[in-house]
């Protein structure tokens, strides 16, 4: 971890607080769950834009010029396939280059006493977690060893309310997301909520 990083982090700090760690996501192209929920979404709905693409020009080439009630329908049809056609990319192939400037532009800290999320290519936005013993962790890990550790409770949040929420909704509980040796530093936030390293007063 560079020194630039290391010092985004630490201007975080609050008094009495020491940094342990600092981490970021696993930069470059990664597949994770989440992205397999994207291409799939993004598979369907390429799938049901070509059919009904296909069923409005069999319908379009059948349908005499006079009736323009009926073309009316027929090109309505058209515009919603060309509409789901983009969508379904964005998903399918989109959101793999955001997801990777979101992970470039992502900071995490641990320090004795909170899980610091510094983010955003532009503004620096933080979002912390206090390391207390009744704050509930979450821990998954894969076989690369890349894992994440969520921070509370998350809310019951389906994939579209996760990525496009909407004002006023539930936010996800924080997280460091896909970071490498994961374990090693679940480990080091177990040790922090059970006063192992002890905050400074």
């Amino acid at each position: 971890m560079d020194e630039a990083a290391k010092a985004a982090i630490e201007a975080e700090l609050a008094p009495g607080e020491k940094l342990l760690w600092v981490g970021q996501p696993k930069q470059g192209f990664y597949f994770n769950s989440e992205d397999e929920n994207s291409l799939v979404i993004g598979i369907s709905l390429i799938f049901i834009s070509f059919i009904s693409l296909g069923i409005s020009l069999s319908l379009w080439k059948n349908t005499e010029a006079s009736n323009t009630l009926e073309q009316t329908g027929i090109i309505l049809l058209f515009v919603i396939s060309i509409i789901f056609n983009v969508l379904g990319f964005y998903f399918a192939f989109g959101t793999y280059k955001e997801d990777i400037s979101e992970r470039k532009h992502t900071l995490y800290g641990l320090t004795n006493k909170r899980a610091l999320i510094v983010f955003g290519p532009f503004r620096r936005n933080l979002r912390a977690a206090n390391l207390l013993p009744s704050t509930e962790i979450n821990f998954q890990e894969n076989r690369d060893r890349i894992g994440t550790i969520t921070f509370g409770k998350p809310p019951d949040l389906n994939y579209i309310q996760r990525h496009f929420p909407w004002p006023g909704a539930p936010k996800p509980a924080p997280s460091f997301e896909s970071i490498p040796d994961a374990r090693r530093v679940y480990e080091l936030v177990r040790d922090i909520q059970m006063g192992v390293i002890p905050p400074e007063k």
